[in-house]
C-alpha cells in the first residue's frame, strides 16, 4: 500500500511539473467524488484540457462538450459572451453568448490568434444591450462584429489596420462604447502608442474625429455622452490632454499639460461630469520631493476654476499588486494622499461639486495601501 501511494504521489509530482511548465493548473471535483488535477495547455495549436484522476492515476484529454478561453460578463451582469473550443475545433474557435442556462452561438470559424488580447477582443455596450468584437477568420482576415444580447448580429465589416502593426504584434482591439452606446472605438497598438478610429453601432460607419491619425498615449470614453479623454504626446515629448466629441457636437478640447511624467493616464467619474490626468512624476527616487503619483482634476468641458489644485499620492508603486491606491467613488476622489514632503499617508476623499475634503484613516503604512482599493 506505501508503495502505491509513493508511486502515485511521484506521478501527481512529476505531472505537476510538466504542467506548470505547459500551461494552468487548477483543481477540481467530480461528481462522483474523485478528486481532480486539470491542465490548461494553452501552447499547442489546438488549446487541451487534460484531466488527471488523482485517486486512479489516469490521465485522460477532458472532452466535455466546450473550453472556454476568454468570457466577457455584460455590465447588468445577466449575460456572458466569449470564446469558446468545441470539440472537433483545432486552430479555430466560436463565440457564443450564455444567458442563464441558454447558449447561442454567434460566430463560428474564428481563427485562434483572434485572443490575443484576450478579454480586450470583446466589449459590452454600457447598457448591456449589445457587444462588439474583433476577429479573424480562418483566413486572418481582420472583422469587426456588432452583436446584440441575445446573440443575433447586428453588422459585420471587414477591417484593415491603418497603421503598421508591431514587429512581434499586431492586436487590434475593442476600446469601448461611447456613454450613449451611439458609437464603438477600436484601437490598433503600435510601438508604445495606439490609434483610435470610431465607428457608428448601428451601420459601423467610420466616424471622422480630431484623433484622426493622431498616436494617443492613454484615451478613455466617458460613460456619459459620446465624450473621449486622451493623452497625446508631440514630437518633442510635450504631453496634451485632448477631449473631442465623436460626433462634433461639442468643440474639440485641448489642454497643454506642462509637467513631464515617466507615465500619463486619465480617468472619467462615473457621472462623465469629471475626469482625472493621473502621472508619475518625472523623478524615479524618493528623494525627489516631486516624486510619485499626481492627480488633477478637470470638468468635462476642460475648465478647472474652484477645482482643488494637483493633489499627491503613493510614492513609487512598490506594491506587488500593482493595484493604484486611488480611485473615484461616485464624483468623489478617494486616494491615499502623501502629506508633506515627508513620506506619510492618509486616505483621504475629495468632492468635485463642493470641493468638500475629508481624511478617513491618518498614517497608512505605505505598502499596504493597495489592499482597501480591491473593488
Amino acid at each position: 500500500m506505501g508503495m502505491l501511494l509513493l508511486l502515485r504521489a511521484v506521478l501527481i509530482a512529476s505531472f505537476l511539473l510538466v504542467a506548470l511548465a505547459a500551461g494552468s493548473v487548477y483543481f477540481a471535483q467530480s461528481l462522483d467524488d474523485y478528486r481532480c488535477l486539470l491542465l490548461y495547455d494553452g501552447y499547442t495549436v489546438a488549446p487541451i484540457t487534460y484531466v488527471l484522476d488523482t485517486e486512479r492515476g489516469q490521465l485522460a484529454i477532458d472532452r466535455r462538450e466546450v473550453q472556454r478561453l476568454f468570457a466577457t460578463t455584460s455590465p447588468n451582469g445577466r449575460y456572458n459572451v466569449g470564446f469558446v473550443q468545441r470539440l472537433g475545433e483545432r486552430a479555430t474557435m466560436t463565440l457564443q453568448v450564455e444567458d442563464g442556462d441558454t447558449t447561442r452561438i454567434v460566430q463560428t470559424g474564428i481563427d485562434g490568434t483572434s485572443t490575443s488580447d484576450g478579454y480586450h477582443q470583446v466589449a459590452w455596450a454600457r447598457d448591456s444591450s449589445a457587444f462588439a468584437f474583433m476577429w479573424r477568420d480562418e483566413a486572418r482576415r481582420r472583422y469587426l462584429t456588432v452583436g446584440s444580447a441575445d446573440g443575433t448580429i447586428r453588422q459585420t465589416i471587414p477591417y484593415m489596420r491603418s497603421v503598421d502593426s508591431h514587429p512581434t504584434l499586431d492586436p487590434v482591439t475593442i476600446a469601448g462604447w461611447s456613454g450613449d452606446g451611439n458609437y464603438v472605438a477600436v484601437s490598433e497598438f503600435s510601438n508604445v502608442r495606439s490609434f483610435y478610429h470610431f465607428f457608428d453601432a448601428d451601420t459601423l460607419v467610420e466616424q471622422v474625429t480630431p484623433l484622426d491619425d493622431v498616436p494617443i498615449l492613454y484615451g478613455e470614453l466617458s460613460p456619459s455622452g459620446d465624450l473621449v479623454a486622451a493623452i497625446t504626446l508631440d514630437e518633442g515629448g510635450a504631453a496634451t490632454l485632448n477631449i473631442i466629441s465623436i460626433s462634433g457636437g461639442v468643440d474639440p478640447i485641448q489642454i497643454p499639460l506642462t509637467v513631464s511624467a515617466l507615465l500619463w493616464q486619465v480617468s472619467w467619474s462615473p457621472s462623465g461630469d469629471f475626469l482625472v490626468v493621473k502621472r508619475i512624476s518625472g523623478c524615479r527616487t524618493t528623494a525627489c520631493l516631486e516624486a510619485g503619483w499626481h492627480f488633477d482634476f478637470y470638468r468635462w468641458d476642460g475648465t478647472t476654476d474652484a477645482l482643488t489644485a494637483t493633489q499627491r499620492g503613493i510614492v513609487l508603486p512598490n506594491n506587488p499588486s500593482a493595484v493604484l491606491p486611488a480611485m473615484w467613488n461616485g464624483d468623489r476622489w478617494v486616494w491615499a494622499e502623501r502629506i508633506g514632503d515627508a513620506l506619510t499617508y492618509n486616505l483621504s476623499t475629495l468632492d468635485m461639486r463642493t470641493g468638500a475634503r475629508e481624511t478617513l484613516i491618518t498614517n497608512l503604512v505605505e505598502d499596504y495601501a493597495d489592499d482597501m482599493f480591491y473593488v
